[in-house]
Parts: C-alpha cells; sequence; structure tokens
C-alpha cells in the first residue's frame, strides 16, 4: 500500500504485494475519523500513460474494489496520476469512470479557468508562512521581484 498525502485527501495506492506503510487498521481508524477522504491512484501504481484503456480501467477498479474491503466503501470520485503522468486516453478513462477531477503533480495554482482533470497543486517548502501563502495565490514572485527593484537587487547571470 503507498500513500500519497494532500493536506484534505490521501491517494492510496493498494499493491499486489500487500506492501503496507500503514496498517489496515490505522486505515480503518483514519477513516473513521471523518476528516480523512481517499482517492483513487492505481491498485498497483500503474504510470497512467504506460497502459491501455483496458488496463487503466481494471486499476482503477482493482483500487476501488481492495479499498472497499478495507473500509467497506469505494474512494471517491477523485483521481491522482501516478507520478503525475498521463496522455488523451488516461483522461477519457477518468472521465467516462465518471471521476469529478483529477490532480497531476505539476505545481500551480488552480482558477476557474483550470481544467478540473488536470488539476496542479501547491508546494509548501521550508519558506516562511508568508511566502507559502504568496506562493499559493500565485504572487511571491511578483514581490520577490518589487523587493529586489526596492533595493536594487540584481539578478545574478
Amino acid at each position: 500500500m503507498r500513500v500519497q498525502g494532500n493536506l484534505d485527501s490521501l491517494f492510496l495506492s493498494l499493491q499486489a504485494q500487500k506492501l503496507t506503510f500503514i496498517p489496515l487498521d490505522e486505515i480503518k481508524e483514519m477513516d473513521s475519523s471523518g476528516i480523512v477522504y481517499w482517492g483513487n491512484h492505481t491498485h498497483d501504481h500503474v504510470i497512467s500513460d504506460n497502459c491501455t484503456a483496458e488496463e487503466l480501467v481494471e486499476e482503477i477498479t482493482k483500487c476501488n474494489n481492495t479499498l472497499k474491503d478495507i473500509i467497506g466503501k469505494e474512494s471517491l470520485p477523485i483521481y491522482s496520476y501516478p507520478n503525475g503522468n498521463y496522455d488523451d486516453m488516461t483522461l477519457g478513462v477518468i472521465q467516462k469512470m465518471n471521476f469529478m477531477f483529477a490532480v497531476t503533480t505539476n505545481i500551480g495554482r488552480i482558477d476557474y479557468h483550470s481544467d478540473i482533470f488536470k488539476l496542479s497543486r501547491n508546494e509548501f517548502k521550508n519558506g516562511t508562512l508568508a511566502e507559502n501563502i504568496l506562493q499559493s495565490f500565485g504572487i511571491w514572485t511578483h514581490v520577490f521581484n518589487f523587493v529586489k527593484k526596492l533595493f536594487f537587487i540584481k539578478n545574478k547571470k
């Protein structure tokens, strides 16, 4: 089992080898907490654009079925592309399987122009809270460049 975390959801990849990074009882406890929700990330962490449509459907279905065996319900209709990889076939499969949205590994802002099947993420680094908030809104670079101009700091080339 492989888990990747977001602030409000975890994407679960249930592997055939039954490797577990989180014991099953902890998965059940997390689920019953009401603050963790499960999305689909395929059963064996296959790279979506390396699969045929049939293989991808099987991987997604197997992940849902395994999760249902563990916690009694399927994942939410959200998908996280393993390694962030996707292609037109992948997009078609997840849309036909009625996923509400999907996330990539691309870093960036989400706004009303964003494609709901190619959503980017925000990355919080070891910066200050202010820096992370400004990055979330996509304005950190503008603020940083303004400060450099204000203090006559030139970029090194």
